[in-house]
């Protein structure tokens, strides 16, 4: 290969590397501050009837699942990108839920191949089990399936505290499918 082949490759690299970069902050860390209450829209039902200890229920068949959440907080949703998000009672972004994920394409989690490991935690559920990452970065993520066995949803606790962790613990036993 030439000098100048070779040239050209390294700068095709480099510009995809940049590129794909730029596209995971846009996309993964982006503060979605502009998001949809599901209040009011129809689609999305917050049942006022807590599981207890004073918590609402999100349900929305759009997306084919429930769950508890703490009663001072708010959710919204980007439908069109299949993201819900859980703010807190000072509107700080706590929960980001990725309502459409592939199980198929997202290959063996850290915590599938390292299930051992006391970053990972197994919860048990009615519909069996789901492993909590308390990751290395301050950040902790769960994948629960659905009944098809197709797709998921996939959590990210952004703040990891005692009392955070209580309640992420919750939301993720609350999670159920509906038809």
């Amino acid at each position: 290969m030439s000098q100048k082949n070779l040239s050209a490759v390294v700068i095709i690299v480099v510009i995809g590397t940049v590129m794909a970069a730029g596209i995971y902050f846009f996309v993964a860390k982006r503060d979605y501050s502009a998001f949809a209450s599901n209040q009011g829209d129809g689609a999305a039902r917050t049942n006022e009837s807590p599981p207890g200890n004073g918590w609402k229920v999100f349900r929305d068949s759009r997306y084919g699942f429930q769950f508890a959440y703490p009663a001072g907080w708010s959710v919204g949703s980007y439908h069109d990108r299949n993201i819900i998000l859980l703010k807190d009672e000072r509107n700080y972004e706590i929960i980001t839920i990725n309502s459409r994920i592939n199980l198929a394409l997202i290959g063996v989690s850290y915590c599938g191949a390292y299930p051992e490991d006391k970053r990972c935690e197994v919860l048990k559920t009615d519909g069996g089990c789901l492993t909590i990452d308390w990751g290395i970065d301050g950040e902790a993520s769960a994948i629960i399936g659905y009944q098809d066995g197709i797709y998921g949803a996939g959590f990210t606790l952004y703040k990891i505290t005692s009392e955070m962790k209580e309640i992420f613990r919750k939301i993720l036993l609350s999670f159920k499918s509906i038809s």
